[in-house]
C-alpha cells in the first residue's frame, strides 16, 4: 500500500460507498461464462450500471468485514496496480482457515478469471 500507485489514489476525506458483488458469470450474464477483466469490467459498467472501486476499497473492506464467512475471496473491480514484484494486481479479500487476509491476484491483459470469481463493485447512489 506503500507504492505510489495506490497512496496518489487515496482519498483525504471519508466516503460512504456502496458495495455489490457478484460473479463473473452474472456480471457477463452468461451461465458459466469466464471473462478478461475488460470484459468483466464493460459488464459491471455497462450491464450491470455499477462503478469500477478506487484501490483503497480493498483495505477498507478487509478491516471492516471482521464476519466474513470463512472459505469467502472477493476480489475488488479496481484500477490493477503494481504489487511490489512490479507485477498488475487487484486487491482480493478473504477468509482462510478462520484468518482475515487481504492480499493481490495478478492481472495479466490476458487472464481469464472464472465464472465463479466473486467481484466487489460500486453501486451508483440514489441522489
Amino acid at each position: 500500500m506503500g507504492k505510489s500507485d495506490f497512496a496518489k489514489n487515496v482519498s483525504q476525506s471519508p466516503v460512504e460507498i456502496d458495495l455489490c458483488v457478484a460473479t463473473t458469470e452474472e456480471i457477463l450474464g452468461e451461465k458459466g461464462r469466464s471473462g478478461t477483466l475488460s470484459e468483466i469490467y464493460v459488464g459491471i459498467t455497462g450491464r450491470m450500471g455499477g462503478e469500477i472501486l478506487p484501490a483503497e476499497v480493498g483495505p477498507q473492506l478487509r478491516s471492516q468485514y471482521a464476519d466474513q464467512p470463512n472459505g469467502e475471496w472477493l476480489l475488488i473491480a479496481m484500477e490493477p496496480i503494481k504489487n511490489s514484484d512490479g507485477d498488475l494486481s487487484v486487491f482480493r479479500v478473504d477468509r482462510d482457515g478462520g484468518d482475515l487476509w487481504l492480499g493481490t491476484s495478478y492481472d495479466n491483459p490476458d487472464d481469464v478469471w472464472g465464472f465463479d470469481c466473486r467481484w466487489v463493485f460500486a453501486r451508483p447512489r440514489c441522489k
